[in-house]
């Protein structure tokens, strides 16, 4: 019987980068030098990083015994769930902290608001479940019918678009276009979504499962990419740090091939450990951290009537983040357990 793989540096650098996220969200990163340059060249590759692995291990079950459609199918159903617990718990807080804020804003407003964070871009970091299962979704045709190439020439489109409304706007400022992605951005809120970007790099992780023993097997080959593609991306990131970009600034051309590479790279060495662990836990911070966050602010306002720290905040999310995560994994308790792994 073939033992089962375990893709341990995989495992190891999604943990590594969801206590990034974490640390990025907690703005504690703020506090120390040249923090924003640690959150754009490292922090930046994480949900791109993940989205890729959730494309790869769902790619491997749809090239295995199983049809894609019930792969897809099943995946889908789990992160609905995700999102349906995590997303109301977010705009639950989002509501509390809105109100807490502007005692007298109007309710209306704050109704429309949840609306829009529901369709178009989840509260708590949950826009990157929504575009999971949109882009997932999207890809099943493509996916079916083996048309991944197709498939792969539509999402560069997709993303440079998406690039259009991020880091690269100062291209189109001023001009009808970048008018046209300001109002779009005003409605749905953001172009880091599932048809935007999750679509290519989801795709990206199926291509790799698909063509994994071809893609490995160069080692060097595939160390020196992953070296040129992350300077190609330091030297994008200080010719275009001072342009004109909107929403968070966080995407870049050269991450369609760094992601790709810098994947293929960790998905070369398998079972070097049982990373299990890490594994699982990347999730569970990323889902928990945002909405721990959120309710330390609230209680501590709602105590002291006055905001607090960022550090302070920092300190009593970990303090309630950790034993929290022992006993999930102690117990095992469901539903949460299989919620937050």
């Amino acid at each position: 019987m073939e033992q089962k793989r375990i893709y341990s540096y995989v495992d190891i650098l999604k943990f590594v980068l969801a206590i990034g996220i974490f640390l990025m969200h907690s703005h504690i990163v703020d506090l120390i030098p040249y923090g924003d340059v640690f959150v754009s060249l490292f922090v930046r590759l994480g949900v791109p990083f993940f989205f890729v692995a959730t494309g790869f291990f769902m790619g491997k079950k749809c090239f295995g015994p199983d049809d894609s459609s019930t792969v897809i199918n099943k995946t889908t159903k789990r992160l609905f769930k995700i999102l349906i617990v995590f997303g109301l718990l977010g705009e639950f807080l989002y509501v509390i902290i809105t109100v807490l804020k502007e005692p007298g804003v109007n309710f209306g407003y704050v109704v429309l608001k949840v609306m829009q964070h529901l369709v178009f871009y989840p509260s708590n970091a949950m826009w990157y479940v929504l575009a999971c299962i949109v882009a997932i979704n999207l890809l099943r045709p493509f996916i079916k019918h083996n048309k991944l190439w197709l498939a792969l020439a539509l999402g560069i489109v997709l993303y440079l678009i998406a690039l259009l409304g991020n880091n690269y706007f100062f291209i189109i400022d001023g001009t009808w276009l970048g008018h046209a992605m300001l109002f779009y951005e005003k409605i749905c809120m953001s172009t880091r979504n599932g048809l935007f970007v999750g679509f290519l790099f989801i795709l990206l992780g199926v291509i790799i499962a698909k063509h994994e023993v071809n893609l490995t097997k160069y080692k060097w080959i595939n160390l020196i990419l992953l070296i040129i593609s992350y300077a190609l991306f330091v030297a994008e990131y200080f010719t275009i740090r001072n342009l004109k970009h909107i929403d968070d600034g966080a995407l870049y051309l050269t991450f369609v091939l760094l992601i790709f590479v810098l994947f293929i790279n960790c998905a070369t060495y398998i079972n070097k450990g049982n990373t299990t662990l890490y594994r699982n836990l990347s999730s569970s911070i990323y889902f928990l951290h945002y909405p721990i966050l959120k309710i330390v602010r609230i209680v501590y306002f709602l105590i002291t009537k006055q905001s607090i720290d960022i550090l302070s905040q920092f300190c009593a999310t970990i303090i309630i983040l950790v034993p929290f995560l022992v006993f999930c994994y102690t117990t095992k308790k469901q539903p949460l357990y299989d919620l937050i792994r």
